[in-house]
């Protein structure tokens, strides 16, 4: 496989082309290696769930951390596969928007939001949605929208370790919806503001390190912004928080 895309990104006559084809067969790749490793870590993230509860009757210390590291570690591996596989799409130019109408809200947030509450609450961290308007109904792609306010939510998580996050919904006076992330965790940096949505842009600790080693949450998120048509803005001040808006 490697020696098949080496071969296929060569300069030439035909160069336009090969690159297509070079991205094709990396994304053809990627799409079947996470499928193969998905498996697997889904397993394994089911039977340390299971083997948590049960284990949780005995009340032992030790074993309660082993399989929270277990879960951890296993939900972290996921993440990077999603991403690599997001990364690779929309690197390559072969993700298909399949643009619909669907609530915003009911459809894609209210899951997201059940899903982190608990992670977030176990950090005395408070998750809560405010929302000005009722009608939460967009036309667009819905997996786009869910990989965008997934990540954004994600990250805000790992970034706050006490206070409160926040999801902000709100409609434009041009009938756009508007959804702020806002954090009170530890910032960014302001010297990575400038290059924050550019791939692999780190912080020497924080975030980056334990969570999205690769730093490719904001990259794959703007990407997905970016071939939707989305605007997306950040600002943040370190030790102070956080806040992406995301005008859909």
């Amino acid at each position: 496989m490697k020696k098949s895309i080496v071969s296929l990104v060569d300069t030439g006559s035909e160069g336009t082309a090969t690159n297509e084809q070079a991205m094709e067969l990396i994304n053809e790749f990627f799409a079947k290696i996470s499928h193969e490793i998905r498996t697997p870590v889904n397993a394994l993230q089911q039977a340390a769930h299971q083997l948590q509860q049960e284990l949780n009757i005995f009340n032992h210390k030790d074993i309660n951390r082993l399989t929270s590291i277990m879960i951890d570690e296993s939900e972290r591996l996921a993440r990077t596969i999603d991403l690599l596989v997001d990364y690779a799409a929309l690197k390559s130019g072969t993700y298909h928007l399949k643009t619909e109408k669907f609530d915003l809200f009911q459809d894609v947030l209210a899951a997201l939001f059940a899903s982190y509450k608990t992670t977030a609450e176990a950090k005395g961290v408070r998750l809560v949605i405010n929302s000005t308007t009722l009608n939460t109904e967009i036309s667009a792609d819905k997996y786009s929208v869910r990989q965008i306010l997934k990540n954004l939510i994600e990250n805000a998580v790992a970034f706050t370790e006490k206070g409160v996050i926040e999801v902000d919904i709100k409609r434009t006076d041009s009938a756009g919806l508007v959804v702020s992330v806002v954090d009170t965790g530890i910032g960014i940096e302001e010297n990575l503001l400038d290059n924050i949505f550019q791939p692999f842009v780190q912080e020497s600790k924080g975030y980056s390190r334990s969570f999205d080693g690769m730093g490719l949450g904001l990259a794959v998120t703007k990407g997905f912004c970016d071939l939707n048509g989305f605007e997306i803005s950040l600002q943040s001040q370190k030790e102070a928080g956080t806040v992406v808006t995301v005008k859909f």
